[in-house]
C-alpha cells in the first residue's frame, strides 16, 4: 500500500464483514453486527497505511450502497488524530505502529520473530493518558498495551 502511494497511485481497501443473505436489496441486508475488533482493525490499518492517497470502506458482504447497511463511514473514522509525525514502523515483536500529532496507532498481525502467534506488550510513552478511539477505556501513561494476534488499537490523547 505504501509503495503504491509513493509511486503516485491511490489505494482503496474494500473490507466486507458478515454473511451475505443471497438476496439483493436493502431489506435483505439488515445492519449486521460488526465486531469492534473488526472495525478497529480496519481503522488502524487505514491510519497505518495512509500517505494521503488512500481510502477504506467497511460494509457487510455484498452490501455496497444499501443505505443503512452501508458502513463506509463510522463516527470513529472522524477521530482527530492530527497529522502523522512519521511513517509506520514494524517492531521485532511484529507490531506495526505509527505516531500522529494526537494519537498512537498499533496493529499486531502476528508475525513477530520470537513467537508469531503470541500476544505482545507494547510500551506506551510516559506523560500522557490515552483513550481508545473505539471505546472509553483509559490507559495511564507509562503503562503497556497488550495486543493479541489480529488486534489493534487507536489511542488518542485523553
Amino acid at each position: 500500500m505504501l509503495n503504491q502511494q509513493r509511486h503516485g497511485k491511490a489505494y482503496y481497501a474494500i473490507n466486507e464483514w458478515g454473511k451475505w443473505s443471497g438476496h439483493w436489496g436493502p431489506s435483505s441486508h439488515a445492519s449486521p453486527h460488526i465486531p469492534r475488533t473488526v472495525h478497529a482493525w480496519v481503522l488502524a490499518s487505514y491510519l497505518l497505511s495512509n500517505l494521503q492517497a488512500s481510502g477504506t470502506t467497511l460494509v457487510c458482504t455484498q452490501c455496497y450502497g444499501f443505505g443503512g447497511a452501508n458502513f463506509s463511514w463510522w463516527p470513529e473514522d472522524g477521530t482527530d488524530v492530527g497529522k502523522p509525525t512519521g511513517l509506520p514502523t514494524r517492531a521485532d515483536s511484529g507490531v506495526w505502529s505509527r505516531t500522529f500529532e494526537r494519537a498512537l496507532v498499533f496493529a499486531n498481525p502476528g508475525s513477530g520473530k520470537a513467537s508469531p502467534a503470541a500476544a505482545v506488550q507494547v510500551p506506551l510513552p510516559a506523560g500522557r493518558t490515552y483513550r481508545e478511539a473505539l471505546g472509553q477505556s483509559q490507559l495511564l501513561s507509562g503503562g503497556a498495551l497488550r495486543l493479541g494476534v489480529n488486534e489493534s488499537a487507536v489511542l488518542v490523547w485523553a
